[in-house]
């Protein structure tokens, strides 16, 4: 993380994908074809999902609790491989496929706020030389509560808001809903975190949670003082989320 950075007081934050080309060369990457790499929440013989009742002040909301097949993952992983020495490059956190992967110690940190509110899934490093397989101590993360927003009406043009809201939750409608609706701003009171991301990559923390990983010290939060994800750098990849006080 950035030294000397003041953290944007905020009510959600949101973690995306860094786009640090200079970091993925160094992780020394390599891709095999022929293999598919990531999930879809659509893929609904791949994600398990069960769908939870929510309050009649979010009709526009939907959420989910996902769990996934470790083989699959297995499989999917297959797909995309660091080298052992690209590993000593590797962040705590990192946007990956077929899910996030996280360090052994942010994974303790997770679970210990929010019990049984996610899968992981063991991380394998493959030696191009040998073809063999080792563990690292980094893991997959999927976490569970999946939340998305599917208006049933469409926004008069007076209710639209510039879409400052980060990554797949940007748009002017879900970025009023957010702004204005204090139903939703309750219900996500409860969730230290939960993703809206088809493929699970970006992850909305509460704020409470996201001070405690920030003050771990993990390496891969990167912020973003700009109220629109498009204007950030390529190695931020933490944006904030304000509701209307």
């Amino acid at each position: 993380m950035s030294e000397n950075r003041t953290t944007v007081e905020a009510d959600l934050y949101v973690l995306l994908n860094s786009g640090d080309e200079a970091l993925y060369a160094r992780l020394n990457s390599t891709r095999r074809e022929g293999i598919q790499s990531s999930f879809l929440f659509r893929e609904q013989d791949a994600v398990h999902r069960r769908s939870l009742s929510l309050p009649k002040s979010m009709p526009d909301w939907r959420h989910f609790q996902i769990s996934v097949d470790a083989n699959e993952v297995e499989r999917r992983a297959a797909a995309r491989t660091i080298s052992e020495e690209g590993l000593t490059h590797m962040p705590d956190t990192l946007g990956w496929a077929p899910l996030r992967l996280i360090s052994a110690r942010f994974k303790e940190c997770v679970e210990g706020f929010f019990p049984g509110g996610s899968q992981f899934f063991p991380f394998f490093t493959v030696d191009p030389r040998k073809g063999t397989k080792g563990k690292a101590d980094f893991w997959y993360w999927l976490p569970r509560n999946y939340l998305s927003f599917k208006p049933a009406v469409k926004r008069a043009p007076e209710d639209l808001l510039i879409p400052h809201v980060w990554g797949t939750l940007s748009g002017p409608a879900v970025t009023w809903e957010m702004y204005h609706n204090t139903g939703f701003q309750e219900y996500v009171e409860a969730l230290p975190f939960w993703t809206s991301s088809p493929t699970f990559n970006d992850i909305v923390f509460r704020p409470d949670v996201y001070y405690a990983l920030k003050s771990s010290g993990f390496t891969g939060l990167e912020e973003s003082a700009e109220h629109n994800y498009l204007r950030k750098t390529p190695e931020q990849c933490v944006g904030y989320i304000k509701f209307k006080e």
